[in-house]
């Protein structure tokens, strides 16, 4: 007696197949999820223990203690310590471009006032005061967060074993922060762009006032503030003031014989 082998296990159809296929993904998707949220967790927990102790007294035995992990099981989420450290900086990076992209241009309807565009979204007008509106965004996410802003700034050798090469740890310096950090704010340097500066202006201008707002959060971290609404404040009205000086018209009114009385030249921003 014959017996075809797909009377006893029938061969499925593409509907069962596409189902089965759907089933295999939603638990994957669970997995991946599951897996984010811990590590998530895990970040929570390190940042914890950097504010708490410093980078001194943080290590993986100590951070799987506090999380209630093995030392060991760490490593199922991380690549030791340099890849928690890089993921924290990856992190704060994110944040401060969530924050940045959180303020949008408005285009109000006459007779209105912008109101806000999406969750947590700030709209304004005109291209120099979206620049404003940015950078300080992205200033206060950092000053609400000097932990964070530690971690940005943080050095290879900090972190490196002794004698180990800088160029040995992934998180590749001040040189690569900064990198990241302007591929972050581009979003700032396109309203400059909008506002008229070309590709060079927007650029300088750009990374002078970034230089400026770390070094005033670097002030309000090294002086222990906790509120620096005063630093606040400034750091705004040398956004208006730089802005002023950069985006005024590069040529003269018409001079009395109706000719141009020549080009203006910018103002030097750190000159005396």
């Amino acid at each position: 007696m014959k017996v075809k082998f797909d009377e006893l296990m029938p061969v499925p159809s593409p509907q069962d197949l596409a189902e089965a296929r759907e089933r295999v993904q939603e638990r994957q998707d669970r997995q991946a999820r599951a897996n984010s949220a811990r590590r998530e967790q895990l970040l929570d927990t390190a940042q914890a223990l950097i504010d708490a102790q410093g980078l001194d007294g943080f290590n993986m035995r100590v951070m799987a203690r506090r999380a209630g992990y093995t030392a060991g099981a760490l490593y199922a989420y991380f690549d030791g310590k340099e890849g928690i450290l890089l993921a924290l900086q990856r992190r704060v990076l994110d944040r401060l471009a969530d924050a940045v992209q959180g303020v949008r241009p408005s285009r109000p309807s006459r007779g209105t006032r912008p109101g806000p565009v999406g969750r947590q979204a700030v709209a304004v007008g005109l291209p120099q005061q979206l620049y404003i509106a940015q950078s300080l965004a992205w200033w206060r996410r950092l000053a609400q967060d000097p932990g964070g802003f530690q971690l940005l700034l943080l050095r290879p050798s900090s972190v490196v074993a002794a004698g180990a090469l800088a160029t040995q740890s992934p998180l590749g310096g001040p040189a690569a922060m900064l990198g990241d950090l302007e591929a972050v704010l581009q979003p700032c340097r396109d309203s400059l762009l909008a506002s008229g500066l070309d590709e060079t202006e927007a650029y300088l201008l750009h990374r002078e006032l970034v230089a400026c707002g770390l070094g005033l959060l670097t002030l309000a971290t090294a002086s222990g503030h906790s509120e620096p609404g005063g630093l606040e404040a400034q750091w705004r009205s040398t956004l208006e003031r730089w802005l002023a000086v950069s985006l005024r018209p590069t040529q003269s009114p018409q001079a009395g014989d109706g000719t141009l009385a020549g080009p203006i030249d910018q103002a030097d921003l750190f000159g005396e």
